[in-house]
């Protein structure tokens, strides 16, 4: 038998003999008979649903929601018991059905622990996804920094660059590519050659410094492309041009170039910025050691037909470049660059050598004090008045 309470006749509430063992049990139990008896005391007829445990609960404290009273009221909970060979009409405590509600409630909470759980082992999962890509990413940015894995721009190290990004083998004619010209000057009377720096790939060199070049100096502007193939392949690449050592297809193609153009008796403007100048140093060498070895040209001969060589360079890092060509080299005192591997050096023999009769043109700008269009060629000025030393 359950716990029920007669209130039809003697007002009793009724225990089961089990709840003995229980005291807890036992009490709760008497509170709900406790508030049948009070329904019983207090309204002419019985309430509906069941009262006792709508009672028992809201005087543990609990806060029901409108469902759950909703819930109780609609609950039948009369019934009858045998009672010394009596039948006996009983409202009933059904402890197996709260019972049931306490597991239902268990079994909510742990769905809902388990749906949390599965939540942070899918956030888990989620992050630890985005970490490793994040690392492979790091891993793909180290080993391209060292010039390993895809390397877009290596293709055109060496190309000679016209508009429009466009790339021509070494050894076409100059007349025959289409270069970079001022906006409101399609048909300029000088052409430039320029060499770029690290870390630029083909697009920036032809689309912004081959422009800003070009309406600076009112000239076409054709590029000798040096390849970026990440930061450390760059540097490690400075390093050997510095050393005259390992091969830059930016040196072979350049010296190629200025050496046919001289002897076709033509002279040459030159340019070049950062690694650029030192690639253009390098060339120049190589441009008179062919004189001399290949022509059989004296010293003073070589530097006869260098002679008709313009050379400017703006934060370049070389230190040390070939007699014979006129030089104009800009340094910003405030770069890092020429300062540390150019010519911002003491001027000691052993360190530097601008040219012989070169003017090396300083000036302090701390506000990006390596860019080329924002600093250098804004301090540049038209080549004879620079050689001049009107600045």
């Amino acid at each position: 038998m359950g716990h029920a309470y007669q209130h039809f006749e003697s007002g009793k509430v009724l225990l089961n003999a089990s709840l003995q063992g229980n005291p807890e049990l036992a009490a709760s139990t008497f509170v709900e008979e406790a508030g049948h008896h009070l329904d019983a005391q207090l309204n002419t007829k019985d309430s509906l649903g069941d009262e006792g445990e709508l009672f028992r609960r809201l005087l543990s404290g609990e806060k029901l929601t409108q469902a759950q009273v909703a819930e109780i009221r609609a609950e039948n909970d009369k019934g009858s018991i045998q009672l010394h060979g009596k039948s006996v009409e009983v409202e009933f405590w059904k402890p197996f059905k709260a019972l049931k509600k306490a597991v239902n409630w268990v079994g909510d909470k742990v769905n809902q622990a388990t749906d949390w759980v599965k939540d942070k082992v899918t956030d888990a999962a989620e992050w630890v996804g985005q970490a490793a890509s994040k690392v492979g990413n790091a891993v793909k940015s180290a080993w391209e920094f060292v010039g390993l894995g895809s390397q877009p721009d290596r293709e055109f190290d060496g190309k000679l660059v016209g508009a429009d990004n466009q790339t021509y083998e070494p050894g076409t004619p100059l007349d025959q590519i289409p270069g970079v010209t001022p906006r409101f000057n399609p048909n300029p009377a000088e052409t430039i050659l320029y060499v770029n720096g690290v870390a630029t790939d083909l697009e920036w060199q032809s689309q912004h410094e081959m422009e800003w070049i070009a309406e600076n100096a009112n000239a076409k502007v054709i590029g000798i492309h040096n390849a970026t193939e990440g930061g450390g392949a760059d540097f490690i690449q400075c390093a050997e041009d510095k050393l005259d050592k390992g091969h830059n297809p930016a040196v072979d193609t350049l010296a190629d170039t200025v050496y046919s153009e001289l002897k076709a008796g033509r002279d040459v403007h030159l340019m070049g910025y950062s690694q650029g100048a030192l690639i253009t140093a390098r060339a120049l060498k190589d441009v008179a050691n062919r004189l001399r070895i290949e022509d059989g040209l004296s010293q003073a001969q070589v530097e006869q037909v260098m002679s008709r060589l313009k050379v400017e360079t703006f934060g370049g890092a070389a230190a040390v470049y070939p007699d014979g060509p006129q030089y104009v080299h800009y340094v910003n005192d405030k770069d890092f660059v020429p300062n540390a591997f150019g010519l911002g050096l003491p001027e000691l023999p052993v360190l530097t050598h601008p040219g012989r009769g070169a003017v090396v043109h300083h000036f302090s700008e701390s506000d990006g004090p390596h860019q080329l269009g924002s600093t250098y060629l804004n301090h540049r000025v038209d080549f004879d008045r620079a050689r001049a030393g009107q600045f």
